[in-house]
């Protein structure tokens, strides 16, 4: 599988990027569906689904509003 933001490849298991840091697109997804069972409010980055208490992004890893 290839990187969808840099292009460089991910080798299979693997759930980040070495060239750019990134989530892969499947892990991604994954984490998307997931949270999206247990969200309190949106990421305003991303649009990513976030619980209360969180202080980062799961997915984008911006700051939230819990860790403002």
């Amino acid at each position: 599988m290839f990187c969808i933001n840099c292009g460089k490849q991910i080798n299979d298991g693997e759930h980040i990027c070495k060239g750019c840091g990134k989530l892969s697109a499947g892990i991604r997804d994954e984490l998307l569906a997931l949270s999206e069972k247990t969200a309190d409010y949106k990421c305003e980055k991303c649009g990513g689904d976030i619980r209360a208490e969180q202080h980062y992004c799961g997915l984008c890893g911006a700051q939230t509003k819990a860790g403002a």
